[in-house]
């Protein structure tokens, strides 16, 4: 992470086993009080310098995070799942640990403070977004 006005360098998190490549296509989503940062399977807290890996480690498979909220919880997906579903976790930044959800569960794809935004395939083929208070 460096600083916008001189491009100095203020903090940084290495993950071994990123799947970083040239053709890296996550893109990078914000808790709304932007303390926390995510891209693809890697997860960072700027203010305490703690980084969290979710990339492909023993059993494991890649966890890739669609958003993540002021809490710290993460929500995303679980790349390469063996299933007819694409599995969605939520990851607590503190545990690190994703956890499945259910097999009707929508993540949002952006959260604010109480509320999120999610998406999804209606059975006609369309998208529908939809605004849910956070429970």
């Amino acid at each position: 992470m460096s600083d916008a006005a001189d491009g100095r360098k203020e903090a940084e998190f290495e993950c071994p086993h990123s799947g970083w490549s040239e053709g890296w296509e996550h893109p990078i989503v914000t808790s709304p009080n932007s303390r926390y940062l995510a891209s693809g399977h890697v997860v960072f807290d700027p203010q305490e310098e703690k980084g969290l890996c979710l990339s492909r480690d023993g059993d494991r498979k890649n966890v890739t995070l669609a958003s993540i909220a002021d809490s710290g919880m993460g929500y995303g997906t679980v790349e390469g799942s063996d299933t007819e579903r694409t599995v969605h976790v939520q990851v607590p930044f503190d545990t690190g640990e994703p956890e499945v959800l259910g097999a009707k569960t929508v993540i949002p794809v952006l959260q604010g403070d109480d509320f999120g935004i999610m998406a999804d395939h209606t059975d006609a083929g369309g998208t529908r977004i939809s605004v849910r208070a956070l429970r």
